[in-house]
């Protein structure tokens, strides 16, 4: 390299490494606004305990087994109450009833006043 070549490197080269140095720290000098999930603080929160029975309320998106069984007066029919497709928000009193035979082969949706004996 010549001289002269050398002379206007050197202060090209100075210039990089100061701008290397500077911009990360001009960058990070601006401040940014804080992050924010809510508007809730320690004064306004209220503070309650978190019980079993609040825990697994509403959790019927995981399936149900059948509930409410009862056998009917004169033996040949059980009934039950069973959701196909629950949802969290499903009312449980408002599940179909079902009944099958006692051997277990025929099993139909009936009426809540076929259940009522």
């Amino acid at each position: 390299m010549t001289r002269s070549r050398r002379a206007l490197t050197a202060p090209f080269a100075l210039l990089a490494v100061l701008l290397a140095i500077s911009i990360p720290r001009l960058v990070c000098a601006q401040e940014s606004p804080p992050l924010r999930q809510s508007s809730l603080t320690p004064e306004t929160a209220t503070v309650q305990l978190l019980t079993l029975r609040d825990a697994s309320r509403n959790d019927r998106f995981i399936g149900l087994g059948v509930r409410d069984v009862r056998w009917a007066p004169d033996g040949s029919f059980v009934y039950f109450r069973w959701n196909r497709n629950p949802i969290t928000d499903d009312d449980p009193g408002a599940d179909p009833w079902f009944r099958v035979d006692r051997r277990g082969r025929n099993v139909g949706e009936v009426s809540d006043t076929e259940v009522d004996l």
